[in-house]
């Protein structure tokens, strides 16, 4: 685990070559997790400074699954919120992967559970799941979060 200090405190992340990760043990509704993550940063890392994000994981991000896993572990945590929405247009799906910018995601993407998106206008946040999966969910469930450095 790195130690990471931010102003007068110390944060532990669990951190690989490309992301650093960090569990909040709160449950917080979508927008609230969204919202805590960059109160942790800015962090300077070796190329520059950054800011936490929500987390974006897919399954194509092999390298980083066993970090996730241990997180997932550390606590039973079936589901975490991810930073992706479909907030302003029904059916558009914006991620943003890096806490740069929002990047389209397509509803046919592999990371998607079987049966998602599933079309209802009352799924305009995701999580995932431990496998994981992404599934659509109301935005006003509470959940637990990780956020994310993209170093």
């Amino acid at each position: 685990m790195l130690s990471i200090f931010i102003g007068s405190s110390e944060t532990e992340w669990e951190c690989t070559s490309s992301k650093c990760y960090r569990f909040d043990g709160r449950t917080l509704k979508w927008q609230d997790a969204h919202d805590f993550c960059p109160t942790l940063g800015p962090i300077t890392t070796v190329a520059g400074e950054r800011t936490p994000t929500l987390l974006f994981a897919g399954t194509e991000e092999g390298s980083q699954l066993a970090i996730l896993k241990a997180l997932f572990r550390s606590v039973y945590v079936p589901v975490v919120w991810i930073n992706c929405n479909e907030m302003e247009t029904e059916g558009l799906y914006m991620c943003d992967v890096g806490g740069t910018e929002a990047v389209q995601i397509n509803s046919t993407s592999k990371n998607w559970e079987s049966g998602y998106p599933s079309g209802n206008g009352n799924e305009k946040c995701v999580l995932m799941t431990e496998q994981y999966k992404w599934r659509g969910s109301g935005c006003n469930h509470d959940l637990l979060s990780i956020c994310q450095i993209v170093l």
